[in-house]
């Protein structure tokens, strides 16, 4: 299973909101970027997913952490 949708059903399990359909679009072109060796790009794309989530969201770890990964990978 990819990192973004265990990172995603992480998520949903604990946020059931109407937020999750944009959360899981943005995640799926993270994963994109990744499969094209793009780590700038899908850090970015973490990084600005976490900026908009709510503070007290267990996403917004998970997130940053998955950014990090990617900075490395650079």
């Amino acid at each position: 299973m990819a990192q973004t949708q265990v990172i995603y059903d992480l998520y949903y399990k604990v946020y059931n909101d109407s937020s999750h359909s944009m959360i899981k679009s943005s995640l799926m072109v993270a994963e994109m970027y990744q499969l094209l060796d793009k780590s700038q790009e899908a850090a970015n794309t973490f990084v600005r997913i976490a900026n908009v989530s709510s503070n007290r969201t267990v996403l917004k770890p998970l997130l940053y952490e998955q950014a990090s990964y990617e900075y490395l990978m650079l």
